[in-house]
């Protein structure tokens, strides 16, 4: 069972993530909360496309990259997460599994900030990857 004890807003930097599938146009716009996804001290990183503010896309969600991972490392294949899937329609429950992919965490200072980004190829054939900067916001209730 995820708990939402300390979040964090991710903002991704530049032009956001990028969904590279075929035909797909430019990047979204994307925010993103963070928190400690158990009690074994993995972090649980959301990733919301098309919002540029957490508040509102954790009320209204539409399509969201969710990843875990065990903070000590700085990099990260898919295979050393706790879990990576891809949330095309929030409301129709429509999962894709990460396939493959890298996770590189380049700053991590609790309760301060994290950064780092991410590329991931999901099992439909999606690419998505991004850039994120990230600080502690309130947890969920």
């Amino acid at each position: 069972m995820l708990t939402a004890i300390v979040m964090a807003m991710v903002v991704i930097l530049g032009a956001g993530p990028t969904d590279q599938s075929p035909g797909s146009g430019a990047p979204a716009m994307a925010v993103a909360c963070f928190n400690d996804s158990d009690d074994d001290g993995n972090v649980g990183v959301w990733v919301y496309e098309g919002h540029s503010d957490w508040r509102v896309a954790r009320r209204d969600p539409k399509s969201m990259l969710v990843f875990g991972f065990r903070p000590g490392r700085g990099e990260y294949s898919e295979a050393d997460l706790e879990y990576c899937w891809y949330a095309v329609s929030v409301q129709d429950h429509e999962i894709v599994l990460c396939e493959s992919g890298d996770l590189t965490i380049t700053s991590l200072d609790p309760p301060r900030s994290i950064a780092g980004r991410y590329a991931f190829s999901l099992q439909n054939g999606t690419k998505k990857k991004g850039d994120f900067s990230a600080s502690y916001c309130p947890g969920k209730e």
